[in-house]
């Protein structure tokens, strides 16, 4: 259900910690770390999801070991300067972390809603294997300051029609957080396998403004 007012940054994920915790930053005194938890889609493929949690969430979590948890939060980025180029970097900002006896103690498994605005020309492309999507690029204002530019994908039926937002357009959208690899070639013919994470929706539309 679409909601009215502020902007909307929902996700609830399901998963288990990958990678050992590495610290992120320092805000207002409080540290946060940051670690990938991997949540099993229902082909079995495993999305390998970095979630970003409080130095208090992160001391908790070691007592269960690499059980699954459940965490509520938001889908944030921010800019990071890489050998003079800005790279977004995405994470799930964790608001609350709970642990359920077993993985079927919570039904979703990866869940995110949002509400925003469109702030780049969708395109609308066609995969080798013959899929359709449409890319969009959306920013969610925070309820502070700032904001989170987040890349979408919209598939199916709805790529078309994703297609036809307009730059400042308000939509909301629906679906699941994803990861894919990819492979670059880097300095000196040297391939590399990098991973991306963007918003693959099941559901989008259009909220009636433009901004």
């Amino acid at each position: 259900m679409e909601k009215e007012g502020k902007d909307v940054n929902e996700v609830f994920f399901t998963g288990r910690r990958t990678t050992d915790f590495r610290f992120s930053h320092s805000y207002k005194g409080q540290s946060f770390y940051m670690a990938d938890f991997a949540s099993e889609r229902n082909s079995g493929f495993l999305d390998c999801i970095p979630v970003m949690v409080s130095a208090g969430q992160r001391d908790i979590l070691p007592e269960i070991g690499d059980g699954y948890v459940h965490i509520a939060g938001q889908f944030r980025s921010f800019n990071r300067s890489e050998e003079g180029r800005r790279r977004l970097i995405l994470s799930v900002y964790a608001e609350k972390v709970e642990v359920p006896i077993e993985k079927k103690d919570f039904e979703i498994r990866n869940y995110i809603y949002l509400e925003g605005y469109v702030c780049k020309k969708t395109v609308y492309r066609t995969t080798p294997a013959g899929r359709k999507i449409t890319d969009i690029l959306m920013a969610v204002n925070r309820p502070d300051k700032g904001a989170d530019y987040l890349p979408c994908i919209s598939w199916g039926k709805g790529a078309l029609y994703a297609a036809g937002f307009l730059v400042g357009e308000r939509i909301w959208l629906k679906g699941r957080i994803q990861s894919r690899d990819y492979r670059k070639v880097a300095d000196e013919g040297k391939v590399e396998t990098r991973t991306v994470y963007e918003v693959s929706a099941f559901g989008v539309g259009r909220l009636g403004s433009v901004g």
